[in-house]
């Protein structure tokens, strides 16, 4: 699981549906109580599971694409979890991918 932590409208379609599926894949292992501790180490956010799947929505929806998959509600998420670096990410995404790369240097110009 992986979630990049950047600015959704930089995703290309693929990474900005990927994150999405991968913020339902981290909620459902919360609640089935699996081991997480392999991605509180800066591949995932745990604690902002809600308000980054209302990022991601927000820009599926902006695109036109249809969103029919809510999360389902824990209460009180508090996992001790290391930072995403999205600095890094940024550049690791330009390197993996041409059509974000190109999303994020539009960006910054």
């Amino acid at each position: 699981m992986r979630d990049w932590g950047v600015d959704p409208k930089l995703l290309c379609k693929k990474h900005l549906c990927g994150s999405h599926v991968e913020l339902h894949m981290a909620l459902g292992c919360l609640i089935k109580n699996k081991n997480i501790s392999g991605f509180t180490n800066g591949l995932i956010d745990f604690n902002r599971l809600y308000t980054r799947h209302a990022e991601i929505v927000h820009e599926m929806e902006s695109r036109g694409y249809k969103h029919n998959t809510p999360l389902e509600t824990i209460p009180n998420i508090n996992i001790d979890c290391a930072p995403i670096n999205t600095d890094h990410n940024l550049i690791e995404l330009c390197i993996r991918c041409r059509d974000c790369c190109e999303r994020i240097k539009k960006n910054k110009k």
